[in-house]
């Protein structure tokens, strides 16, 4: 009667990680995997309540730190995706194209990314919770279900951050473009039916791989298997994704880009990064994908070496390593490649105000003289001109701000169409100045006038941009509506991330040198020359009776950006 009669409450008390065989009957238990009755021992409701809410929190908080790097990259793609205005501006770029079913290889692109970082952070979180560690804790209450759910709960997150993210990014377009707004939505829409199949796959996958491919859910999460002891399923998954991940390593290390123009349909959008259709978004997703099974394989090495900081001695590795492994190199042609810069007559150095001993001593590729001495030479060619004009003769002095990519097509686009719309112009512009993506502007627009001039003063045929009757302008828009940020991600990502954790600097893995070539491949993708991968001296100092203008290339310090 007296065991019938006591009011006390049972308390759990942790019975060990191996007290039984079977992790499902552990499972079963009121507070998990781990724990026993034990009505000997009064406690009150209270007491007993926050108690197993702090040991569920910590059973949590293990399952996380176990899973870390599937838990990490969901969080910043989480922050960056539904919180960055750049990352914003990159998925509204679908909502920029002129033909949507027209770019449906690099939608897809776009989805297998998605799903890729969803299958990682699901298929990583799973592995680890399935693997036996040594000298691993006993089990916490409720750690079993944490390390049934939380897996499946981390790859769902990872795959409906992103149809989210373009709901969010659809706002500014409501009530100004219907269209663009309808195609977010719609992309969105089939997105989230992916994220659909996604979900109903991780709870069904046993039911539709069989027994022979997978196990059942509460072995997987019973944290007791040997990695040879994995299905076969999820083993073969696993190295899957590290043999892409390694493909696209080498592919953004020595593959060519070739930027498709954005906004626009056809068979050229298949070629946003050389012969695969990425696009910047997709890089994104893509890399933050890649780390997953890497940083995976590091916490389990970790903890079969003796719970060894692996991850922390990379860190420290990368830090020793930064003063040796810098990649970032000017890059330089042949002498025998360089074009040599314009002539000029002795006199002229010597007609300058400028005191002989603060003259530029002349280069290797050509004459460098002062402002001054070009500006005399500039004006003699126009004598005639000057003297016969009755009305003051216009000098036209350009400064091109900084600010991009956009900075660079309104440069370019501008100072085209106003070339278009009176040839005269070039002759009277005496030189640009500009910074950033104004700099870039400035040297398209003395390209399309270089090119222009190659055909004799004459015109030459639409490059397929946004304006038709000015062909100048056409080329100008076209060259510079490329995805260029596709492949300055894909190697900052790739190489030039691995490049900070080894001692010496290898060629080819500078993002720097990837913008750059894909400035010129575009370049010679419009123009069929290669005018822009020309020298440096040829671009800078033009002849001063021809209709080049002089060119500031301008440079700012990444600290402050003031100029340097």
């Amino acid at each position: 009667m007296a065991d019938h009669t006591r009011r006390s409450r049972p308390r759990f008390k942790h019975s060990g990680a191996g007290a039984s065989g079977n992790p499902a009957s552990l499972a079963r238990t009121p507070l998990g995997p781990g724990f026993r009755r034990d009505d000997d021992e009064p406690q009150s409701g209270s007491t007993g309540f926050w108690l197993s809410f702090w040991l569920s929190l910590r059973a949590l908080g293990r399952v996380l730190w176990l899973t870390r790097f599937s838990f990490m990259p969901l969080v910043i793609g989480a922050y960056a995706l539904l919180g960055n205005d750049e990352v914003q501006e990159v998925l509204r770029e679908f909502a920029a194209r002129d033909g949507f079913w027209g770019d449906i290889a690099e939608l897809l692109t776009f989805a297998f990314a998605i799903l890729l970082w969803a299958w990682n952070t699901w298929l990583c979180a799973r592995l680890l919770t399935s693997l036996r560690l040594p000298e691993a804790p006993a089990a916490l209450p409720h750690e079993h279900f944490y390390r049934v759910w939380v897996p499946r709960a981390l790859g769902w997150m990872a795959a409906l951050i992103v149809p989210i993210a373009m709901l969010i990014a659809s706002v500014p377009y409501i009530g100004h473009s219907y269209k663009s707004v309808q195609q977010m939505w719609i992309m969105a829409a089939l997105l989230f039916a992916g994220a659909g199949v996604f979900v109903a796959w991780t709870l069904g996958r046993r039911r539709i791989l069989g027994q022979r491919l997978t196990r059942d859910v509460d072995t997987m999460a019973s944290g007791t298997l040997t990695a040879q002891e994995l299905p076969w399923f999820e083993k073969g998954s696993f190295l899957a994704t590290i043999a892409f991940t390694l493909f696209l390593f080498f592919y953004f290390w020595i593959g060519q880009p070739e930027p498709s123009p954005l906004g626009q349909a056809g068979p050229e959008r298949a070629l946003v990064y050389g012969w695969v259709p990425l696009g910047a978004a997709a890089i994104l997703l893509a890399a933050l994908s890649a780390w997953i099974p890497f940083g995976s394989v590091l916490v389990y090495v970790s903890a079969l070496l003796s719970r060894v900081p692996l991850f922390a001695l990379l860190l420290l590795a990368a830090l020793a390593f930064s003063p040796f492994n810098d990649n970032h190199f000017v890059r330089m042609l042949d002498a025998s490649a360089a074009r040599p810069a314009a002539a000029t007559s002795g006199t002229a150095m010597e007609d300058c105000s400028v005191p002989q001993s603060e003259v530029t001593t002349p280069a290797k590729g050509g004459l460098r003289y002062p402002v001054c001495a070009f500006a005399r030479q500039w004006l003699t060619a126009r004598r005639d001109e000057i003297m016969s004009s009755k009305e003051p003769y216009p000098v036209y002095l350009v400064a091109a701000a900084g600010g991009g990519i956009r900075a660079a097509y309104w440069t370019a686009g501008l100072l085209a169409f106003r070339q278009d719309n009176d040839p005269s112009f070039a002759h009277h512009a005496f030189a640009l100045s500009g910074v950033s993506g104004g700099s870039l502007g400035s040297v398209v627009f003395a390209g399309l006038l270089h090119e222009q001039q190659e055909a004799g003063g004459g015109t030459f045929a639409s490059c397929g941009g946004t304006f038709i009757e000015q062909k100048l302008t056409s080329c100008a828009t076209a060259i510079l509506a490329g995805d260029f940020l596709a492949p300055t991600l894909g190697a900052m990502l790739y190489p030039d991330l691995v490049q900070r954790f080894l001692p010496v600097a290898l060629p080819g893995m500078d993002r720097a040198q990837a913008l750059e070539r894909a400035w010129e491949s575009r370049w010679t993708k419009i123009m069929h020359g290669t005018w822009l991968g020309s020298s440096y001296e040829s671009v800078t100092h033009p002849d001063p009776a021809s209709d080049m203008p002089l060119l500031f290339l301008n440079t700012t310090s990444v600290e402050d950006g003031k100029p340097t």
